[in-house]
């Protein structure tokens, strides 16, 4: 025996396929849809049925042959119906369901109208399986080949009738037998109610699914029902966070803008906690700042009258005690959800109504230099998100008020920084003009004149002479010359009587031109101080290098101060050396 007749596998699976009369006898089958029979599948088993019981009564039709004076003729009947009802029962088993009960329903039509003409009578069993053929093409063939058969059936009958009664219709081959008439309508009869109670069943199994469908239908509804409120709660949610997120924006847009627009620290505070206030809709909004000590952290801006009223007495935490110690000592968030179940919290009378408190640290450069504290009338006021953000503004704010104090010392610095060049220049220029320089001119009518320091007359300053005569105050323009800030001298304009006043536009020209007169001049006498400062450079370096030329000490001190004395052309010289009441004079006549 081999192993393929052995294998336990192969013998189940043989064991479980139906055996071929079984697969003959069974309807074809055919995939479901959603989980429901086809309508192939229900034609395919309707037909099924109606082709079985059909069979089975015509196979019971050839006892009417018995008692039937023709018996050859009704065999001949009943066997050409049953070979329609075999045709139509194959094609079937072929899956061609919709030609198989059209072949049934117009074969039986056909083979039951001929019998019927060539029948005894009229009224003889072959009219009455008219009705089987009605009632095959209706549950077969849908409801309007049903009726398009019982047209037909009720004009073929009439025809019959009329052939019959006119006397034109041909011998009876099949004589009425009341035995047989009674068993073909019985067959016909059970085979109607037959398929009747087979309708029903359909019809029952259809109204079954119909509930069901419903019942599932009415449970996904409700189930999308309950998807779509929960759809619209996430929306709702997703909604109300997205406008969260844009005030929290939108604030912190806002304490940017006025943390790059204001320097001054009281007013950026200021206006830092009362945007805060209204973009959150908080109750309270306060800002500490911690002393120079680190002792005390004081409150330097609140919202609100109950600010102003802490501000003006001086209110003050000190360090790491209530919430905005805690925060500025650990450098973190603290937040109080309920105010009365927080042991940390201090109480403050000016705010009677806080229900939720949370105080955060101002931190700039890893240092915490106080805190921002905010207060709702509401519990449970503050989320993550709101945390945050809140923590958020806060480094910014704090941030911002570095950035302002370093802008104050910078301007301060610069101030002092401004002044002290304003006085070094002021004692150059003041030195400068010492030497003797003579920087006063005069330009008259295409002439320029050097004006003495006295005029010849008393020696009164040249520079407090005025002009005199019938002149206007808009004919002479007095313009500063300004080094640095540093007033140095002035330059007067004036214009002849005929040429009217100074314009706006000359006296803009002429404030540029005076402008660049006193970058020039200093320009100038920085120049002439650095040439000054090499000669005297250079001539040092000469009288150096002529001293260490030798190494008598008498020869060096004798060099020294002859050198000195060309230097700086003095008529004589002397360096006394105390050296056992000796003196060594060097003087050399010009």
């Amino acid at each position: 025996m081999s192993d393929k007749n052995t294998d336990p596998i192969q013998v189940i699976r043989r064991s479980g396929q139906p055996g071929l009369i079984a697969r003959w006898v069974s309807p074809p089958e055919y995939p479901d849809e959603d989980g429901q029979v086809s309508e192939r599948g229900r034609v395919a088993a309707t037909l099924h049925a109606i082709l079985s019981i059909l069979i089975i009564a015509t196979v019971l039709g050839y006892l009417a042959a018995v008692s039937n004076p023709r018996p050859i003729s009704v065999v001949a009947a009943i066997t050409v119906i049953l070979s329609i009802e075999v045709a139509a029962y194959v094609f079937l088993k072929l899956h061609r369901e919709r030609l198989a009960g059209l072949i049934l329903a117009i074969g039986l039509f056909i083979i039951l109208s001929g019998i019927s003409l060539l029948s005894e009578g009229i009224a003889n069993s072959a009219t009455f399986a008219f009705i089987l053929v009605v009632v095959i093409a209706g549950l077969v063939l849908g409801g309007r080949a049903g009726l398009a058969f019982a047209a037909l059936s009720g004009l073929s009958g009439l025809a019959i009738v009329l052939i019959k009664v006119s006397g034109f219709a041909p011998p009876p081959l099949i004589p009425f037998q009341p035995l047989s008439f009674l068993v073909i309508f019985s067959v016909v009869m059970l085979a109607t109610a037959a398929m009747i109670q087979f309708s029903n069943r359909g019809l029952h199994e259809a109204i079954r699914r119909a509930t069901e469908n419903e019942r599932v239908q009415i449970k996904a509804n409700q189930e999308l029902q309950a998807v779509r409120s929960m759809l619209e709660e996430l929306v709702e949610m997703r909604t109300e966070d997205l406008q969260n997120r844009s005030r929290y924006l939108q604030a912190a847009i806002d304490v940017s803008r006025a943390a790059t627009s204001l320097l001054e620290p009281e007013q950026l505070m200021h206006e830092a906690v009362n945007l805060i206030l209204n973009q959150f809709d908080l109750y309270y909004v306060g800002l500490f700042l911690l002393d120079p000590g680190r002792e005390w952290a004081v409150l330097r801006a609140g919202t609100g009258a109950a600010g102003k009223a802490m501000i003006d007495r001086g209110h003050r935490i000190r360090f790491g005690s209530g919430m905005v110690g805690w925060s500025i000592a650990n450098a973190q968030p603290r937040i109080a959800a309920e105010i009365e179940r927080d042991a940390v919290r201090l109480a403050t009378p000016e705010l009677p109504d806080t229900r939720s408190e949370a105080a955060f640290p101002l931190r700039v450069r890893g240092e915490v230099i106080g805190a921002m504290t905010v207060q709702s009338v509401k519990p449970e006021a503050f989320g993550e998100a709101e945390i945050s953000t809140f923590q958020a503004l806060a480094d910014q704010v704090a941030v911002a008020l570095e950035n302002a104090r370093l802008f104050s010392e910078s301007q301060q610095a610069l101030l002092e920084a401004r002044q002290v060049s304003q006085l070094l220049v002021g004692e150059a220029w003041e030195n400068y003009l010492k030497q003797g320089d003579n920087l006063i001119f005069r330009y008259d009518h295409g002439q320029i004149s050097s004006i003495s320091e006295t005029s010849a007359e008393g020696g009164q300053p040249a520079r407090l002479r005025r002009w005199t005569g019938s002149l206007k105050k808009g004919q002479i323009l007095a313009l500063p010359i300004e080094v640095r800030g540093q007033e140095i001298g002035k330059i007067r304009f004036v214009k002849d009587q005929s040429q009217g006043e100074w314009t706006e536009d000359e006296r803009s020209l002429l404030a540029v031109v005076v402008e660049q007169l006193g970058v020039a001049l200093d320009s100038a006498r920085l120049y002439e101080e650095t040439r000054r400062r090499a000669e005297r450079e250079r001539l040092t370096g000469e009288i150096i290098t002529k001293m260490r030329a030798t190494n008598d000490p008498q020869t060096i001190v004798q060099t020294a101060v002859l050198e000195l004395r060309k230097a700086l052309q003095a008529k004589q010289a002397q360096s006394p050396l105390r050296a056992g009441g000796a003196s060594v004079p060097a003087d050399e006549p010009d």
